[in-house]
């Protein structure tokens, strides 16, 4: 097929090339031919056993994603996957680079080994939440940080983020874990004792202020030193704490020269404006979350509880009506119980539903049961799928 439309695209021996105000840029990124990708991603899906799955890997198509591979077997794997090149490492990777060197050309690639992984630990889990992959199974067995790491560019290992943080402490000190423990970690909505991320190390700040500095507003810091750190959906302090967070990661990110650490004063101040919104808004500063934060799609209109880096993750954007409507974070959930004889037991839930089509009743019918954190079961059996099908048909072949 033709796009019809004319433009000049420049090319260079490092790659994608930019024409700017400043001189040409050339653009060097792995994802440009990672053409082996389908092939990997068919292979992994394919897999029977944890070899064939192992063996999949070293196509290393795939230019990044975390991957988590569990079986019937009770094998479980973590891969920080990545496909890094090997670089000349004489020059400032972290810089605009010149482009007349060689050198600057890599073509080949860290092996799958020098990767942070975990196969089968004996603390019995794995698990990532965007954090450091060096704190990925209990702490006696997560990967070691070598040299190499921090010449491939992996974060730094101390770098948690808060749903992190808080699914340690809920599995620290358990001698054993069942289904319906599992589960309440997972839909867990609570911020950790100790918050930090990496753009806010110290964002624990906006819970310790001393409200004598800032008599402005003792009130809101007081409430927010008696705060569960809960975000469910009656909380009354969560949206206080959640709109103070945005506007201290705000001004930070207008700032970078304060990165990653917020002052007290630049805490007050985010306090303050989270409160003047909410009282503009709602009236109160304190506010039940379900107020506020809302999930939506067609004429369905839902209360929802869970906040930005909790472990049931709800991010969420401004309305037209001042309230705001969940936009990411949870959305399509699957758990899976692994049996050595039979399919596994399956269980899952989706945002919205089965169907993109507004006219589909598949359109909202799952937004009740997200919301409640509920799930449906499911299951591997094309018998099964068939017998319970509401609808079955194919797609028309068309001929050319």
């Amino acid at each position: 097929f033709k796009i019809p439309i004319r433009r000049k695209v420049y090319t260079s021996h490092l790659g994608t090339t930019f024409k700017t105000n400043h001189g040409f840029f050339a653009w060097r990124f792995v994802a440009a031919d990672a053409v082996a990708a389908v092939e990997q991603w068919y292979l992994m899906n394919r897999a029977s056993n944890l070899e064939e799955f192992l063996k999949s890997l070293r196509i290393q198509g795939i230019p990044c994603t975390n991957i988590v591979y569990a079986d019937r077997e009770d094998n479980i794997y973590y891969l920080s996957n990545g496909k890094i090149p090997l670089r000349d490492h004489s020059f400032n990777w972290k810089e605009v680079l010149p482009g007349h060197s060689s050198s600057l050309l890599w073509r080949t690639y860290w092996s799958l080994d020098s990767l942070p992984q975990v196969l089968n630990p004996a603390a019995g889990y794995v698990f990532n939440t965007n954090n450091t992959p060096f704190t990925s199974t209990g702490p006696a067995e997560n990967p070691e940080f070598h040299a190499r790491h921090s010449i491939m560019g992996y974060q730094n290992i101390h770098e948690e983020n808060n749903r992190s943080l808080r699914f340690v402490e809920l599995i620290d000190g358990l001698e054993e874990l069942n289904y319906e423990t599992f589960k309440k970690i997972k839909f867990d909505r609570t911020y950790p004792d100790s918050m930090a991320q990496p753009s806010v190390k110290n964002l624990e700040i906006l819970l310790q202020l001393d409200e004598n500095h800032f008599p402005h507003i003792t009130d809101e810091i007081l409430q927010l030193k008696k705060w569960n750190r809960s975000t469910d959906t009656d909380n009354k302090d969560a949206a206080l704490f959640i709109f103070a967070r945005k506007a201290l990661m705000d001004s930070l990110r207008r700032n970078p020269l304060a990165q990653p650490f917020a002052t007290a004063p630049l805490g007050a101040w985010a306090i303050s404006d989270a409160s003047r919104y909410l009282q503009d808004q709602f009236g109160t500063y304190r506010v039940p979350l379900s107020e506020i934060q809302r999930h939506r799609r067609g004429n369905i209109d839902l209360p929802l509880g869970g906040g930005p880096d909790v472990l049931s993750a709800i991010y969420s954007t401004k309305d037209a009506d001042g309230r705001f409507k969940a936009t990411s974070g949870e959305s399509y959930i699957l758990m899976a119980r692994f049996r050595r004889d039979s399919l596994p037991i399956l269980e899952s839930v989706h945002a919205y539903g089965s169907s993109a089509k507004p006219s589909s009743p598949h359109y909202t019918d799952q937004m009740g049961m997200f919301t409640l954190q509920q799930l449906k079961p499911m299951s591997l059996s094309m018998d099964k799928v068939k017998k319970e099908a509401i609808e079955s048909y194919h797609p028309p072949c068309r001929s050319h």
